[in-house]
C-alpha cells in the first residue's frame, strides 16, 4: 500500500469469512520497523491460518479506508498509495478492522 507495509486485497468469500463490514479490504501481512505504517500504529499479521480455503496470514489490521478513500477494488490501492505521499508533518488517517472492531488511526507523516 505505502512505505513499510505488505499485504493483499481481500474480497468475496475471504472478506465475508474475515467479517469485513464492507465487501473489500487490504489485509496487512507485515509492517516494517521504523516505517510510516508503524508510526501510525498499523498492525501486521501474527499467525497463519486457512480461511475460505486459502492459506493466509491473519491477526493484523485490515485497511478499510485511507485518507478518505475506501478500499473497494484493486485500483483503490494505487489511489491510496498516491494519497499517502505526504509532506512531513501532514496528517495520516486510516480506518481499519482490528480484532473485530472498526478503529480509526491518526498520525502524522514523520519528519
Amino acid at each position: 500500500m505505502w512505505a513499510g507495509v505488505d499485504g493483499r486485497l481481500v474480497f468475496d468469500n475471504l472478506a465475508k469469512e474475515l467479517k469485513l463490514p464492507q465487501p473489500t479490504g487490504y489485509l496487512v501481512t507485515r509492517v516494517y520497523a521504523g516505517s510510516d505504517a508503524e508510526a501510525v500504529g498499523l498492525k501486521g499479521a501474527t499467525r497463519p491460518e486457512t480461511v475460505a480455503g486459502e492459506d493466509i496470514m491473519i491477526g493484523g489490521d485490515v485497511v478499510l479506508k485511507a485518507q478518505g478513500i475506501q478500499v473497494a477494488q484493486a485500483a483503490d490501492i494505487l489511489r491510496i498509495r498516491d494519497a499517502l505521499k505526504l509532506a512531513p508533518g501532514q496528517e495520516i488517517n486510516l480506518t481499519v478492522l482490528r480484532d473485530g472492531r472498526v478503529v480509526d488511526l491518526k498520525g502524522r507523516q514523520p519528519k
